[in-house]
């Protein structure tokens, strides 16, 4: 009978620096080499039933990451996790899946990063005056009409999005939350703080990233996939 199971895996490593669409066709290739017997679509051009339901930014290391993915049949949990790390390249690796009922698809509800900093005071100095003001805007780069190439800027203001922001023993951690389908990027964080986004980018970990509905992450878990 298929079923539907929701994984977590972490991504470290040269691996971080893959795009969305580079990292759904290693996941592709993984499921594959895993032998699982996974649920493809129908048509001309069947492709296996998976879903990175977060798309990670580029440059950025993952720890819990979801992965929704469907299957012809039962399969044990821990085969499937210990099939998946045995062929999957270095940088990547799962924890055991775990059922997720059909229904309605989970969706990301809040991102947990974290970032070390070496200035810890400047930072705090930076986030204690932008207490006072009620909008944290920033200049969002965006395409501009149908020009292939063409760039344009709008403000985005990161106030609402940012649940908590707060810095401590070195390290600067924020939550992210939507509003509608808008996200804070961890770059768009970078700025408003006066951080240099190249390299301090590279160095930024989503630890965690709860789901609504039936892939809800509880708020107290800690990461555990691939620590770095």
């Amino acid at each position: 009978m298929p079923e539907r199971w929701l994984l977590r895996f972490g991504v470290h490593g040269d691996l971080r620096f893959l795009s969305h669409h580079d990292m759904a066709r290693l996941m592709e290739r993984a499921t594959r080499r895993a032998r699982l017997p996974l649920q493809y679509s129908q048509g001309f051009n069947p492709r296996p039933r998976l879903s990175l339901l977060c798309p990670r930014p580029v440059s950025v290391a993952a720890i819990e990451d979801p992965l929704l993915l469907r299957t012809e049949r039962s399969v044990e949990p821990e085969s499937m996790r210990d099939a998946l790390n045995e062929r999957a390249p270095w940088g990547l690796c799962f924890d055991a899946p775990r059922e997720n009922p059909a229904g309605r698809t989970p969706l990301p509800a809040r991102m947990h990063f974290v970032c070390g900093v070496a200035d810890e005071a400047a930072v705090a100095e930076r986030l204690a005056g932008l207490r006072i003001h009620e909008q944290w805007t920033v200049e969002r780069i965006v395409s501009a009409g149908r020009a292939r190439g063409s760039k344009a800027s709008r403000p985005v203001d990161l106030r609402p999005l940012l649940a908590k922001i707060d810095v401590s023993d070195g390290q600067l951690r924020w939550q992210a939350v939507p509003s509608g389908d808008l996200w804070p990027k961890p770059a768009e964080v970078l700025r408003l703080l006066g951080l240099p986004e190249c390299p301090l980018l590279a160095d930024v970990v989503r630890e965690k990233v709860e789901l609504t509905g039936n892939g809800e992450r509880p708020t107290d878990s800690g990461g555990t996939i691939c620590q770095n």
